[in-house]
C-alpha cells in the first residue's frame, strides 16, 4: 500500500506547526520543507526536500502544491482546477496513486513547489518546460483515473463487491507503465543540476520525520 507523500508532523505540536505556515505565508518567502511518503515517485523521493512559495495565486493544472486536508499537509499535483464566483476548487492526486484526493479548497493550499532538492543535487519545476510538461501529466493522470473510475463503476455493476482479479491487474499494469514512462523521459531529460541557484532559497526549515 502507497504511502502520502506529506510533510512529516510528528516532531511539532500542531499549534506550532500551524504558526510557522502561517509566519511563512505572511512573510511572502520561500522555504524547503522535507517530504516523507511515495505517493509522488518517481518525481518525488521519500527524504527529498520540496522549495514552497507560499500562496496560490498563480497555480495552474499540473503544478505540484502543498496543501492540508484531513489534518496532514501533503504534496500532490494539481490535475484540474475550477474558479468561480465562491473561489478556486483544486482536483489533485499523487503521480504513483490512482486515487483522487477529495476536492482541495483555496484556503487549503499552503504553496506551489518550486523545485525538488535532493541531496545535492536539485531540479527546478518553475520553468516554462516543466510547468508544460506538468500540464501534459496532468491531461494524462486525469484520462487514466477517469477510465479507472469506468471500470471499476462497471465492475461494480457486473460483479457486484466481489474482489475483480483482472481491475486489480489492470490498475496496477498501468499505473507501473506510467511510472516507467515518466522515469524513462527524466532518464533523457536529465533535469537535475548541482543544487539549487544561488539566491532561490531564503531560508531552510525542516522537522523530522
Amino acid at each position: 500500500m502507497e504511502k502520502l507523500s506529506h510533510i512529516p508532523q510528528n516532531s511539532l505540536p500542531n499549534h506550532i506547526f500551524q504558526a510557522a505556515l502561517e509566519v511563512w505565508s505572511q512573510a511572502g518567502t520561500e522555504h524547503l520543507i522535507p517530504i516523507t511518503g511515495d505517493s509522488m515517485l518517481p518525481l518525488i523521493r521519500e527524504g527529498d526536500q520540496v522549495l514552497v512559495s507560499h500562496g496560490g495565486a498563480d497555480l495552474q493544472q499540473g503544478d505540484v502544491v502543498v496543501f492540508q486536508q484531513g489534518g496532514k499537509t501533503v504534496a500532490h499535483r494539481v490535475l484540474r482546477l475550477k474558479r468561480d464566483q465562491t473561489g478556486s476548487t483544486y482536483l489533485t492526486k499523487g503521480d504513483n496513486v490512482w486515487r483522487v484526493d477529495g476536492p482541495v479548497k483555496a484556503n487549503e493550499i499552503i504553496g506551489r513547489v518550486l523545485a525538488i532538492k535532493r541531496g545535492n543535487r536539485a531540479v527546478s519545476l518553475n520553468t516554462p518546460r516543466w510547468r508544460k510538461l506538468g500540464r501534459l501529466l496532468a491531461f494524462v493522470m486525469l484520462a487514466m483515473a477517469t477510465l479507472y473510475g469506468w471500470c471499476r463503476a462497471l465492475k461494480h455493476r457486473v460483479r457486484g463487491n466481489r474482489p475483480d482479479r483482472l481491475t486489480v491487474f489492470l490498475s496496477q499494469s498501468s499505473l507501473a507503465i506510467f511510472r516507467f514512462g515518466f522515469k524513462a523521459m527524466l532518464n533523457v531529460v536529465r533535469p537535475w543540476q548541482d543544487d539549487l541557484p544561488a539566491g532561490q532559497i531564503d531560508s531552510e526549515h525542516s522537522t523530522r520525520g
